[in-house]
């Protein structure tokens, strides 16, 4: 009997297969490995991307600047254009006084006259001498007129020309003089007010001007006033 159950205990062992322990899951590490690989892959070339963009970069900036200093015209500043000053005078005529010693200028369409020709006199007690003239120039755009000499008489701009004349300064020469501007019909005037301001005076001898144009061409003043503007008197 009991080797009979022995012998059936034998039997069942031989028949069972040998239990063995299930192998352990590998594919889910392996998977989670092969992202990491991908991922750290491609942190890789973008970073190299990057870089060899940055340098790339680099390369095509660095042969445009050095193409650009060399072979490019170096940009110059330019100096600002001195526009240079036209001298209107200086085809004009001059006229010159040898005793009075003075001088001016005058268009060439213009003419002058001598009304009283220059004389020297002297004052009393006094070396200095003293010059009397009259003298007048003219063209289509007006005229004007000097005397000079010593002792001019005379009255105040409003009392001389009337109540609506007025005394305007007007640059002769060096000189800011004022002069009794006021308007008869349709010539506008101005005047040396005699005792009121009269004109530069040069030693013992003033110089006393007058001008006048037409009302319907002020530019004519401009023009006179240039010729104004020419006198000088000898050093």
């Amino acid at each position: 009997m009991e080797k009979k159950e022995a012998d059936e205990i034998q039997s069942q062992e031989q028949v069972q297969p040998a239990q063995t322990e299930p192998a352990p899951n590998l594919s889910g590490e392996k998977s989670i490995l092969k992202i990491v690989v991908i991922l750290a892959v491609a942190i890789l070339l973008i970073a190299t991307g990057t870089v060899l963009g940055m340098q790339i970069g680099k390369k095509q900036i660095a042969p445009k600047e050095i193409i650009s200093d060399k072979n490019t015209p170096t940009a110059t500043v330019s100096e600002p254009t001195i526009t240079p000053v036209v001298d209107e005078t200086t085809n004009w005529k001059t006229y010159s006084d040898n005793i009075a010693k003075f001088e001016i200028k005058y268009p060439a369409g213009w003419s002058y006259s001598v009304k009283t020709k220059t004389k020297v006199s002297y004052g009393v007690n006094s070396n200095e001498p003293i010059y009397y003239g009259n003298l007048s120039f003219s063209g289509p755009e007006g005229q004007i007129e000097l005397v000079f000499g010593d002792g001019f008489g005379g009255a105040t701009c409003q009392v001389a020309k009337g109540a609506g004349a007025r005394l305007a300064n007007i640059k002769i020469g060096d000189y800011n003089i004022p002069l009794c501007n006021y308007k008869q019909g349709e010539i506008i005037y101005y005047d040396s007010p005699f005792g009121d301001a009269g004109g530069p005076r040069i030693g013992n001898t003033s110089y006393n001007f007058s001008f006048s144009y037409r009302e319907s061409s002020p530019e004519s003043k401009d023009l006179i006033l240039e010729i104004l503007s020419t006198l000088k008197f000898a050093d």
